[in-house]
Parts: C-alpha cells; structure tokens; sequence
C-alpha cells in the first residue's frame, strides 16, 4: 500500500511538472526567425493584412517573444505586459481603442514607444486568423477565427533584424453594446416588468 502510494505521488508530480512547463511561454530564441515562422510551428492557418486601424473594444494579450531586449505594451502609462516577466502571457487583458491606445516600446534601446494604430510597417505585422487555434504551451489558450497577430519588430532607430517576433500580440474582438441596441434592451426591461404588474 505503501509502495503503491509512493507512485502515486510521483506520478502526480510528474504530470504537474509537465504540465507547468507547458503553462509558461516561448522563452527568448524559440527557434524561428520570423513571426511567419512561429505562426507555422504552431499550426495558425492565416493570412498577412495590411496595417489595421483597431476601433472598439478588443482583449488582447501576449503570446510569445524572441527578443533578448526587454519589449514592454503600455496602456494608461502602464505596462500591460513585459518580456521581462512573461508570467501573465497568455492571459487577457481589455482595450477600448475609443478612449485608449496601446504602445510598444523597446526599453533596452530607449527607443520611442510606437502606437499600434500608428500603421507603421517598420513596426507592425499583422495576420488574420482564419481558424481557432490552441496554444498547448499557454494551457490550450485558443485564439479564436477571426483574431488578428500582431508581429512587433523592435529595431526601429536601427538597421532591423525585421523579424517581427520581438514581441507577438493576439487580439479579439469584444464588441460594445451600441446605444441603439442599449435603448432596444432598455424597452423589453419595461415591458417585461409591465406585465409582471398586471399579472400580480
């Protein structure tokens, strides 16, 4: 019985140790020179678009990196993800792009921070997803149909290494009720509540 429960515990342990080396994202260097490379590795069936304007309010989060200098998203002046402590990569964070903006900056060179909707091409890559995908080494995070990669390339005063993998961003769309819709709503609350008084 002993015996029996002295493998269990390892077992346990074993699977638990699996399983937070798949919980944690690429390191630096995941092995592919370019955002392109790192779509294909991990199954992404997309399509490169051009520079996109984001409107609305869309989630977003950090996926993978390559860099060896410290990339960091700012929102509000702070940052929302860092390759310096990738610990939240993979969870997802919330934009309004009608009130809000989000900037990349690459700190070890003290370059600008350059804003996503800057359509810069030196900066940005972007892909359209054309089926969901999950992330096995993000614990199966799936990045729907239809989410747009955003590829960062961090050389921007310099000579580029135009790989775009620098720092890689995964957005989704999280729609806004527009006022038409709130007022629609507003109405069935009022009408529902004007029959529950005549019943009682």
């Amino acid at each position: 019985m002993k015996k029996f429960a002295f493998l269990l515990i390892i077992c346990v342990t074993s699977l638990f140790l699996v399983n937070t080396s798949y919980a944690s994202p690429l390191p630096a260097g995941f092995g592919g020179p370019n955002v392109e490379d790192y779509l294909d590795n991990y199954g992404f069936n997309y399509t490169q678009i051009k520079p996109t304007l984001f409107t609305g309010s869309w989630n977003y989060t950090a996926i993978a990196y390559e860099a060896a200098n410290i990339n960091n998203i700012e929102q509000n002046g702070s940052t929302t993800f860092t390759t310096n402590n990738v610990s939240n990569f993979g969870k997802w964070d919330l934009v309004n792009f009608n009130t809000d903006e989000l900037f990349f900056k690459d700190t070890t060179d003290n370059d600008p921070k350059i804003s996503i909707n800057s359509q810069n091409p030196i900066a940005f890559k972007f892909f359209l997803i054309n089926e969901s995908t999950s992330l096995g080494y993000l614990n199966n995070l799936t990045i729907e149909k239809g989410s747009i990669i955003v590829g960062w390339n961090d050389n921007l005063l310099n000579e580029g290494d135009a790989d775009y993998d620098d720092l890689i961003t995964a957005f989704t769309a999280s729609p806004i009720p527009e006022p038409a819709t709130m007022i629609l709503f507003g109405i069935s609350l009022l009408g529902l509540a004007g029959i529950s008084r005549k019943k009682s």
